[in-house]
């Protein structure tokens, strides 16, 4: 309803935020005591997500969503869902992004190996590119940096070094900086 709300009011994109459970990847049977509902919406099944959206045409309306490590399964349920409502993956745009470090910052801890977060990082730009063109799969956060009492210089600082990092990992997973950088944005 507040999505909605706001499209008619002139907002012109989704900006999907998700509680610690779902970006940590769990079950909200399974996950922590406060974790559910903590800083955004809960998604666990192609259901809950077809709620958050109902009425929404994903094919006209850009989605920005902060997926950290968990963007190949919210990728999955979303690219699930619009098959479901027989919408083509290729006209959806904005972003699912990944970005890992900023969990590590953000919470001081990360539910899986960077290696394997990496590795996830590159398999989902390339089903992207072949899928999904207008989706962008990486966004650099400045958030943590920021909310970590870094000066302007510094958050931007630690922004690139990120995007740097990122770039790096994927030129080793044998990626194209062309297709990479298509791939990336920052906020």
């Amino acid at each position: 309803r507040a999505i909605r709300t706001d499209l008619e009011r002139g907002q012109t994109v989704i900006n999907l935020v998700f509680d610690k459970a779902t970006l940590f990847g769990l079950d909200p049977d399974n996950a922590q005591v406060g974790d559910v509902g903590r800083g955004g919406v809960s998604i666990a099944t192609i259901e809950d997500l077809e709620t958050a959206l109902r009425n929404i045409d994903l094919e006209r309306v850009p989605i920005f969503i902060q997926a950290s490590s968990s963007a190949l399964p919210l990728t999955a349920l979303l690219m699930a869902l619009i098959r479901r409502e027989g919408k083509s993956t290729t006209k959806i745009r904005g972003c699912i992004g990944m970005d890992s470090l900023h969990t590590l910052v953000r919470e001081g801890a990360f539910p899986r190996s960077l290696r394997g977060a990496y590795d996830r990082m590159a398999n989902l730009m390339i089903w992207a590119k072949e899928n999904a063109p207008k989706i962008r799969t990486v966004n650099v956060h400045s958030q943590p940096y920021h909310d970590g009492g870094g000066s302007a210089a510094q958050e931007l600082a630690f922004s690139l070094a990120t995007g740097v990092e990122y770039v790096r990992e994927l030129l080793l997973r044998n990626l194209a900086i062309d297709d990479i950088t298509q791939r990336m944005c920052f906020s």
